[in-house]
């Protein structure tokens, strides 16, 4: 049998610890910085590997209220939030810790995976994930983050933007590399819950109501979403909001060209800003209205510029051997 007294020991010393600091915070013992340093840290340690998080609170908080440039104070203090699911408060206390420095790197990742995954606001998280590149854009972890939030709340062009920054940051990886292959087609099984769950929260987010919308409009849905696919009011409303967003207008696009509707298809397409004009698909469309007008060699070139911006266009591709077999 394995006895439980090296863990009962350790308990004992831990404790003993946590109380040497309240002890000596209580009664102003004077310690030298390095020493007090050294004790908080022991201490917090010590909660931390006990899971006492009311205690690992109190403790921390000292810390940082002694001592408020010391990131390891904030990361325990985030820690003992994060341990009683106080997800707001543990947000704020990662936010404490500085970009650079101690801490900093998994700081700005857990922040970025609370942001997203328990409170729910994907923009403030691609946000971190952003300044973190800025610092380093060798930071594989918050480049593979910032593509999954573009990625699930459909904006494809930044989305291959990031991919771009990633492997020229060597960040590659199999999920990046599925992403570039099929970022004209690219679904989430879970994305119209996170999107809800976004729009709970920050309910004039443009980017989840975008997508959400669109996932309505185009699926696919989850059974137990309440909503029908194919109901394009919440996607017509999008469109009067925000008349020059890009995913929206390419949406409307495919219904257009689909139905073989020349006029509408040219009416979207002026609707375009110079930022959206960089979008592969506002070429394939381009090139489809032309070629379906005989404009064959203006066709070819704008099929050129969208296969430029993104090789593994797949329409643009067809689109284009078609069109050289007509010339």
């Amino acid at each position: 049998m394995i006895s439980s007294r090296p863990t009962c020991r350790f308990s004992a010393i831990a404790i003993g610890l946590i109380s040497g600091v309240l002890l000596c915070g209580a009664t102003g013992a004077y310690l030298g910085l390095a020493d007090w340093t050294q004790s908080y840290a022991e201490a917090c340690e010590a909660a931390s590997l006990l899971r006492q998080w009311d205690e690992l609170g109190r403790i921390s908080e000292r810390w940082s209220r002694w001592n408020s440039n010391d990131p390891d104070a904030w990361w325990f203090r985030a820690q003992a939030a994060e341990g009683k699911h106080d997800w707001r408060k543990a947000a704020e206390f990662y936010a404490a810790i500085p970009f650079t420095g101690s801490r900093a790197r998994r700081a700005g990742l857990k922040r970025t995976e609370i942001l997203f995954s328990q409170l729910h606001r994907p923009r403030e998280a691609l946000a971190v994930c952003e300044r973190m590149l800025e610092i380093d854009t060798h930071e594989c972890d918050a480049q593979m983050w910032a593509m999954f939030i573009r990625a699930v709340t459909m904006r494809h062009q930044d989305l291959l933007r990031q991919i771009r920054q990633a492997h020229a940051s060597n960040c590659g990886s199999r999920e990046s590399v599925d992403y570039l292959m099929r970022a004209d087609i690219l679904s989430f099984a879970n994305g119209y819950e996170i999107v809800s769950q976004c729009l709970r929260v920050t309910p004039n987010d443009e980017f989840c109501l975008v997508a959400r919308a669109i996932l309505i409009a185009m699926g696919p849905l989850p059974q137990n979403s309440g909503a029908t696919v194919g109901n394009q009011t919440e996607l017509a409303a999008c469109l009067q909001r925000f008349p020059r967003n890009s995913e929206l207008l390419n949406v409307y696009l495919d219904i257009a060209s689909q139905d073989g509707d020349l006029e509408r298809v040219g009416q979207l397409l002026e609707k375009f800003s110079a930022d959206g004009q960089r979008d592969n698909r506002f070429w394939y469309y381009t090139a489809w209205r032309l070629s379906q007008l005989d404009e064959l060699r203006l066709a070819e070139v704008a099929l050129q510029t969208a296969l430029e911006l993104y090789p593994f266009d797949m329409r643009s591709q067809n689109l284009y051997s078609q069109v050289l077999r007509r010339l």
